[in-house]
Parts: C-alpha cells; structure tokens; sequence
C-alpha cells in the first residue's frame, strides 16, 4: 500500500513538473465556430491559427512534431492565437479545405474572430522561420 501511495505521489510530482517545463504551441480540441467563439472574448481578443493538414504529409507531421512544440513557437503562438488544427480529409476539416480553398500541405490559415481569411502561410519552415513567416502574413500590406 505505501508504494502505492509513493507512487501516486511521484506521478503527481512528474506531471505538475511537465507543466511548467516550457511548452510549445497550445492546439485546442475546438471546432472552428469554438475557436471563433473563443477569439472573440473581449477580455482576451486573438486570431485564430489553423493548422490544415493531412495524415500521409510529410511535412506536415514534421512541423507537428519538430517545430510546433519549441518554446520559441509557444511563445509567439500562444499570447496571440486560438489555435486548432483540422485533417482537412476528415470530419469539420473537409468542410474547412472546402471554404477556404486548401489545396497544398501543410497550410495554416490566420482568421480573425469572424472567421474571415486574413492570411496564410504554405509550407514547411523551421520554428522562427515560420514565426517570421506569419509575421509577415499579419502585416495589411501583404494580406
């Protein structure tokens, strides 16, 4: 029973460390009309960043697993955007291919709280490359 016990103890200890051990960018488990919903709070207004992607892309499963989870990404991303991503073959994510015209992978998509296309940016790129990238896309001259 005491190992039992210490072992909860120590689960407990490893997690709470994991959650203060610096993360990457947050990708909420929220439909698109969710995140809209979500970047509209007024006492928290963001943008939304999508991540269109499909299973068999190379690319996008590299930035998925490489680039998306640094600290520089969770940084840049996290103050500034709900961020979702959608299989753009499955479920709400064909719908989404379909609106907004994705047609290469991986793109990300940068909306605003109404949902509407501000930007995007197509392809793969390490972290501050992409962070670059996207600052680019948020300027009004280069949407």
């Amino acid at each position: 029973m005491r190992v039992f016990i210490v072992s909860i103890f120590l689960a407990i200890g490893v997690l709470c460390k994991q959650n203060t051990i610096a993360q990457g960018i947050i990708f909420q488990e929220l439909t698109l009309k969710e995140a809209m919903a979500k970047a509209a709070d007024p006492a928290s207004p963001k943008l939304i960043f999508v991540d269109c992607y499909t299973s068999w892309c190379g690319p996008c499963i590299e930035m998925a697993k490489q680039e998306f989870p640094k600290k520089i990404s969770g940084d840049f991303f996290n103050p500034k955007f709900v961020s979702v991503k959608f299989d753009i073959e499955k479920g709400e994510g064909i719908d989404i291919g379909k609106k907004y015209d994705v047609k290469m992978f991986p793109t990300f998509l940068i909306l605003n709280a109404q949902g509407e296309e501000i930007n995007r940016v197509v392809g793969k790129a390490v972290a501050e490359e992409f962070i670059e990238k996207v600052k680019l896309a948020l300027n009004p001259n280069n949407s």
